[in-house]
């Protein structure tokens, strides 16, 4: 009776429990739109993942566009209204940090900050976080990288990537809408993947990266604070140049090294837009100046003054300059691309030796901050090279000095090129701007004066196939100018013709001479090697042949006549590389080139335009190994000299065949050259070392 009366009252609590079940589910059929709570965030949650509507403005016509090849196609979207900026506490990532995430893996790396890296980027720079960081952005149009590894990109995995990239919004700190694209980057095979967002236009005020898990219940929230873009700039009342070289360094990347007198100490300030960190300031100069005496002078917290003082071992050093690296008193780190290159150097007496009769004068006294020097024919004036570097090739700039070495003037960079000076003594002609090409001027030292000369028919810069300038050449003996120009082809295939002026007194040329030079150039200066050689004897190459590796074919043209005479056929001796160099003269003009072999010989050819005969041997000094050389001029038995990089003096003989060290007291000794700033009409310029120091 126990046993039946207990399973009774089990089997009337059972019925009583159904009935009630029955009850409610009733009730829910009948009334489906009265239901409250949980149910219905749910439902609102549920219409999200929808596909997302592409919404007025920038966002919506970035979204339109086709995505590249293999990359994830770019969904776009602007956020929601006020009411989405604040989750719910049942959907807040604390609130529910124990739910299984093995369903929405991707989104789970966020929730937990398994991130490869948080980098934001504009629109030349980045910065990387963690995502514990106070994070900083300065641009309203920055990019946002997320970076994710994803081992398995299955289809499942390629779905939790696109709903992850769906459940993006961004939004103020009040909950305003922010335009803003995202797509997909592959940065790294198939595992490191990027949801990369990009902001349209933003307000300059705290924003929030918000991602949403694929099935709406959770959220995770990145904060980006709004920032000015952490710079500076540089200057320096003893060094005119700084600024401008500081300026060009980025993004033309002109790199215009600062050569200061090693003696005197350098001062240049720094001032920042916002307050900085000084011990950071200094922790980065302490890297770049780690063997060089300084003093740090500031001026609050945004202005500062350097002082470097070098010593005689820092001498011909390079000194990497940038503030990049430091921090603003905010934590936001500097990552200005601006750079400045600094070489302290000696002083030096620029000397001139006339090779033709052995006699060696001092011309000035000055700093070796120069790598070239080209002295006028009545011997007045300097032309100064030195060589800066752009991201393709060196370039020189100039600087025009008289006798004593004082600046006459300093000419831009890019502004001259092909220089030359004129039999008049005091007359330069040149290309005025190497980036356009179009214009040969002249420039007067004693007057300061300059003019147009010549310019190449219809100069436009928008023409694709317009002429462009590749060479100037002046014959010193006779006054002649050479000017070369042509055009490319859809092949990259120039045709040089040559514009023929019987002095600068002619306004229009007295010859063409057209295609005398074929050549293929991509990119850089695309020059023309064209020469006098001797007088009314022009000198050049020309490449016949279509073979990538076809060397070179030497010619000379009478300009009297028109006529051409093959030099060198320069066929391949199995050589690995080659040096050539013209002797000019005003009747035996030199042609020399040198072939390097498999074994290092040599082989060394000479041709001599007044007999027209040409000698060939071979020699094992292998002095290519010292190339380049300077100082090349010629003596009366025939005998070709001329000084290598190692500040040694050689002479060819192509009578004897012969290559042999070259001793002569009345010739600069090597010991006392400091450096060698080039020849031109049998004249070396050359640098020793001055034991006079001090400022200019």
């Amino acid at each position: 009776m126990g046993w039946l009366k207990h399973k009774n009252k089990g089997t009337v609590a059972l019925t009583a429990g159904l009935a009630v079940l029955f009850l409610a589910f009733g009730i829910w059929i009948l009334f489906p739109m009265n239901s409250s709570g949980n149910h219905s965030e749910l439902g609102k949650l549920e219409q999200k993942e929808q596909p997302l509507q592409v919404a007025e403005g920038t966002a919506g016509t970035d979204a339109l566009k086709q995505p590249a090849a293999g990359e994830a196609e770019p969904i776009a979207e602007t956020a929601g209204g006020p009411e989405a900026a604040i989750d719910s506490p049942e959907q807040s990532s604390e609130a529910l940090a124990g739910v299984d995430s093995a369903e929405d893996e991707l989104y789970s790396l966020i929730e937990r900050d398994k991130l490869n890296y948080l980098r934001i980027g504009d629109s030349d720079s980045y910065w990387d976080y963690k995502p514990q960081d106070k994070i900083f952005y300065s641009d309203p149009e920055a990019n946002i990288f997320v970076s994710l590894t994803i081992p398995d990109m299955s289809s499942k995995s390629q779905e939790d990537y696109e709903a992850l990239r769906r459940g993006v919004k961004v939004l103020t700190a009040s909950g305003e809408p922010v335009a803003f694209t995202v797509e997909g980057q592959n940065s790294r095979g198939d595992e490191d993947q990027q949801v990369v967002i990009h902001l349209k236009d933003a307000p300059k005020q705290p924003l929030q990266v918000k991602f949403t898990s694929k099935d709406g219940k959770r959220s995770k929230i990145i904060e980006l604070h709004y920032i000015e873009k952490l710079s500076y700039k540089v200057h320096s009342e003893q060094d005119s140049g700084l600024e401008k070289a500081f300026r060009v360094s980025f993004p033309e990347g002109v790199s215009m090294p600062r050569r200061m007198d090693a003696a005197v100490p350098y001062q240049l300030q720094a001032d920042f837009s916002a307050d900085m960190d000084r011990g950071s300031v200094e922790e980065v100069l302490g890297k770049q100046l780690a063997n060089v005496k300084r003093t740090l002078e500031w001026k609050g917290n945004r202005s500062l003054k350097l002082t470097i003082e070098f010593a005689e071992s820092n001498i011909g050093q390079t000194y990497f300059f940038s503030m990049a690296g430091a921090r603003s008193m905010q934590g936001l780190e500097l990552k200005q691309n601006e750079h400045m290159m600094f070489i302290p150097v000696s002083r030096v007496e620029v000397k001139a030796a006339d090779l033709s009769t052995q006699h060696t004068a001092s011309l000035f006294s000055g700093l070796n901050n120069f790598d070239t020097l080209s002295v006028s024919p009545d011997g007045q004036w300097g032309l100064m090279g030195e060589y800066v570097e752009n991201q393709m090739y060196a370039e020189l700039v100039y600087t025009l000095v008289d006798h004593q070495g004082q600046i006459i003037r300093s000419f831009d960079y890019a502004e001259v090129g092909y220089p030359q000076w004129l039999m008049d003594g005091h007359t330069l002609i040149y290309m005025k701007h190497t980036m356009k090409r179009q214009e040969v001027w002249l420039y007067n030292a004693s007057t300061r004066e300059e003019r147009l000369f010549w310019k190449v028919p219809d100069a436009a810069d928008d023409k694709s196939n317009q002429q462009r300038i590749v060479a100037i050449a002046v014959d010193p003996y006779s006054g002649e100018i050479a000017i070369g120009a042509g055009a490319f082809n859809e092949e990259a295939e120039i045709s040089v013709g040559v514009q023929w002026f019987a002095s600068s007194q002619e306004t229009k040329p007295g010859k063409t001479f057209k295609d005398i030079s074929r050549y293929t150039c991509y990119e850089g200066p695309c020059s023309a090697w064209i020469q006098f050689i001797g007088k009314s004897k022009l000198y050049f190459t020309t490449i016949n042949s279509l073979w990538p590796q076809a060397y070179p074919e030497a010619y000379i043209m009478d300009t009297a006549t028109g006529k051409k005479s093959k030099v060198d056929g320069v066929e391949r001796t199995g050589g690995y590389s080659e040096y050539r160099q013209l002797v000019p003269g005003s009747n035996n003009g030199i042609y020399l080139r040198i072939d390097q072999q498999e074994n290092g010989n040599e082989v060394w050819k000479i041709y001599d335009v007044k007999t027209g005969k040409s000698s060939e041997w071979q020699t094992d000094l292998k002095l290519l190994k010292q190339a380049p050389f300077t100082g090349f001029h010629l003596e009366k038995d025939g005998r070709i000299v001329f000084l290598t990089k190692e500040k040694s003096w050689y002479a060819a003989d192509p009578t004897q065949k012969t290559v042999m060290p070259y001793t002569n007291d009345l010739l600069p000794k090597s010991s006392e050259i400091v450096k060698t700033y080039g020849s031109e009409r049998n004249i070396l310029w050359f640098g020793t070392d001055s034991r006079t120091r001090g400022t200019e």
